[in-house]
């Protein structure tokens, strides 16, 4: 006890508010009713220090800086935190998403979609990787978007699940890109097959009214 009352009185002279040093140790200053004076100290080796400052600042990326969303369900199926890539992504400021069902702001099956993936990885509490998630907004569902997404429980020491985080990437540029390669494709095995040029003008309406979004609304004849 002794021995703690000087150690108290030297951080008392040290610093007179507040003490930090680079090898991990704090001195806090604690008053009560503005008279009596006493010191709060705490002290950690300096690898530890520096482990927990990686983490909060590899925390503070994902957050702040991550161009890849980041989703953070609880377990009652609410969101409890989004990132700033969400935020942007959806033009929706992320505070207000606290709170709010998992799913929320997407079109009706796209959002039923959401749900389970997030319910089947809290249920099992194993990670999904790459899932592909269509993410169409309710106020804009014809705007196309498209996300990759990979979910993972997340526990606590004992294993219990606490919720579960997503990171989700919109990878809608590629998904067009890949989907016009494939109507090539299609084209390729479809156009052509005969010298005959009016099977093949036949061929190439045929796979026109099939493909093409601006040609649906219309009937098409054979010519």
């Amino acid at each position: 006890m002794q021995e703690s009352r000087r150690l108290v009185r030297r951080a008392h002279i040290a610093a007179p508010r507040r003490a930090a040093r680079g090898d991990g140790a704090q001195a806090h200053e604690l008053s009560r009713d503005g008279r009596v004076r006493e010191w709060f100290l705490a002290g950690a080796l300096a690898v530890d220090v520096l482990e927990w400052q990686r983490d909060r600042a590899v925390l503070d990326g994902l957050y702040r800086r991550c161009p890849i969303g980041l989703v953070v369900h609880g377990p009652d199926l609410r969101l409890l935190r989004v990132n700033r890539a969400i935020e942007r992504f959806s033009g929706v400021p992320a505070a207000e998403f606290r709170g709010l069902p998992t799913g929320c702001f997407l079109v009706p099956d796209d959002a039923r979609r959401a749900v389970d993936r997030v319910r089947q990885v809290m249920e099992t509490g194993r990670p999904m990787v790459y899932s592909e998630q269509f993410v169409r907004l309710e106020w804009d569902p014809a705007r196309e978007q498209v996300a990759m997404v990979s979910s993972f429980p997340m526990e606590d020491a004992s294993g219990r699940v606490l919720g579960v985080a997503e990171m989700i990437e919109d990878i809608t540029e590629r998904h067009r890109a890949q989907r016009r390669l494939a109507l090539l494709d299609q084209a390729a095995s479809r156009i052509g097959t005969t010298l005959d040029v009016g099977e093949t003008a036949r061929e190439l309406a045929e796979w026109w009214c099939l493909t093409s979004p601006t040609t649906r609304r219309w009937t098409c004849f054979n010519p």
